[in-house]
């Protein structure tokens, strides 16, 4: 029950029902309130109409004041926007298998004061022999690792900033994990996304020596899409840059403004 719960389906559900809920509440202390208003001041004397319309603003502030407050604790809100997102794999053959080092950076701004966590999440394939490294690429802050992954394929994991943030007061995280797929080949594919959280801008990059230049394309996912729909609901220009000097090519997606429960990145080929 708990994962047809965890659905998107229904965790959009949720979010619309306490958005409802949230203005629901805010209409019906207007209506209250303007309907005490009404009564009084149809029973009031002269004088009392006049002390009335006196007292009539800090009243009314009172009101808004309750209402938004109200509000503010049942709307649903997200603690940070991604200002940008820049997700990288390198992938370097080593003895019939390959190494990867995934990096994913995001310079995210809160939307609430007080923020300390900010969560990233990945997804790979594959199985690895060796050590699955995972660190942080910032040293001042602290890295919280979910280490399994959860049933969607994800792992989470989570940046403590090392202090309080402001609204509004951006900041850059970042995570760096380094795997092989020695015990079992990783599928060829590699997306990033924000998730539900909004992004304003994002690149992602996917790197091979020249030797294993594989054919590449660039595709996108609809994480949001129902169990057993086509997930991939559109392609990508991809623009590749030789790197001759380290022997590596890149490929590179520039997505601005992506879409909230999508994913964007590459799938390839290898060549036989």
């Amino acid at each position: 029950m708990e994962r047809f719960l965890d659905l998107p389906f229904f965790k959009i559900l949720r979010n619309g029902v306490s958005t409802f809920n949230a203005v629901a509440t805010v209409c019906t202390a207007l209506t209250v309130a303007g309907t005490a208003v009404f009564y009084f001041v149809s029973h009031l004397s002269a004088d009392g109409i006049a002390a009335m319309v006196a007292l009539a603003p800090a009243g009314l502030a009172v009101v808004v004041s309750g209402t938004l407050s109200v509000a503010a604790q049942k709307l649903p809100t997200a603690e940070y926007r991604i200002e940008h997102l820049s997700g990288t794999l390198i992938v370097r053959p080593v003895d019939g298998h390959h190494s990867y080092t995934n990096e994913r950076v995001q310079t995210v701004r809160p939307l609430r004061n007080d923020t300390r966590l900010v969560e990233l999440r990945s997804y790979v394939t594959g199985r690895s022999q060796g050590e699955t490294r995972v660190e942080s690429m910032f040293p001042d802050q602290v890295l919280f690792d979910g280490r399994v992954a959860e049933d969607d394929g994800r792992y989470r994991r989570w940046i403590y900033l090392g202090a309080p943030r402001g609204r509004g007061d951006a900041v850059q995280v970042g995570v760096r994990q380094t795997f092989d797929d020695a015990a079992a080949a990783m599928l060829p594919f590699y997306r990033e996304g924000g998730g539900t959280h909004r992004v304003k801008d994002m690149t992602v990059t996917v790197r091979f020596s020249h030797d294993e230049d594989p054919d590449v394309e660039g595709l996108v996912w609809n994480t949001n899409s129902k169990p057993g729909k086509k997930a991939v609901v559109g392609t990508l220009e991809v623009k590749r840059v030789n790197n001759r000097r380290d022997g590596t090519v890149d490929y590179i997606v520039h997505i601005p403004r992506p879409k909230r429960y999508h994913c964007y990145g590459f799938r390839w080929r290898w060549s036989s």
